[in-house]
């Protein structure tokens, strides 16, 4: 399944670029376009972006990256994650803050995958959120005995899991979206695994929803930022 899903994303991924240049030369022309023909062009746009959305979703799914074994400031992450989720939530009219923790040490783990779980998380909760609601994302270091942990959070206050759905989200295919492939949080639970972290969530119906991550922060790497 696996590379049935890889070898089907690289046919799709083709045409799918020869329709973004054309849209991309569309906009390079946008002076010449009317504002009716200019916002179907940002419909296109919209659209491609989701559709890319879910083609990285699929891709995460089917495959099984180790860690990449450099260190990376989580905080960094997360704000490269908020400003790439900036364009969606402007478009449903949701506000988008963060508060990261600057005592959180470097520590490893791959970066563009921890960056698909916030986009997953954040994307999430934006799409739950009523318009004027506010996204929160935040970091913090705790410790567990000898072992500090990085952990991220992110904070809606849209209609939250019913609770008959809450044993079932991080299930493979499952999805409440009319366009969900179902694979948002599966993708985001087998990514955190990898990082020997764990993933859980707070979610009281009408009231939002809380995903709270845990990463270990790796001590040797600790050490060698200090050196």
């Amino acid at each position: 399944m696996g590379k049935l899903a890889a070898g089907l994303v690289h046919e799709i991924r083709n045409p799918l670029s020869a329709i973004r240049l054309n849209i991309e030369y569309l906009e390079m022309e946008k002076a010449k376009l009317d504002e009716d023909m200019l916002e179907s062009v940002h419909s296109c746009q919209e659209a491609l972006e989701r559709i890319n959305y879910l083609i990285e979703n699929v891709l995460e799914f089917s495959r099984r990256s180790l860690n990449d074994g450099d260190t990376h400031s989580l905080n960094e992450v997360v704000s490269s994650g908020f400003k790439i989720m900036h364009p969606l939530a402007e478009t449903r009219s949701v506000l988008l803050k963060e508060n990261l923790d600057s005592d959180i040490p470097n520590f490893q783990f791959n970066k563009n995958r921890v960056l698909q779980v916030i986009i997953n998380l954040v994307t999430n909760a934006i799409e739950a959120s009523q318009k004027g609601d506010y996204v929160f994302i935040s970091t913090r270091l705790e410790k567990e005995g000898p072992l500090p942990y990085a952990i991220l959070e992110v904070q809606d206050h849209g209609h939250g899991i019913a609770l008959e759905n809450q044993d079932k989200v991080f299930h493979d295919f499952f999805t409440n979206k009319h366009k969900g492939t179902g694979l948002g949080l599966s993708v985001c639970r087998a990514i955190v695994a990898e990082h020997s972290g764990d993933i859980s969530f707070i979610s009281t119906p009408g009231m939002g929803s809380t995903f709270i991550v845990k990463f270990p922060c790796n001590i040797q790497a600790m050490k060698a930022e200090t050196q």
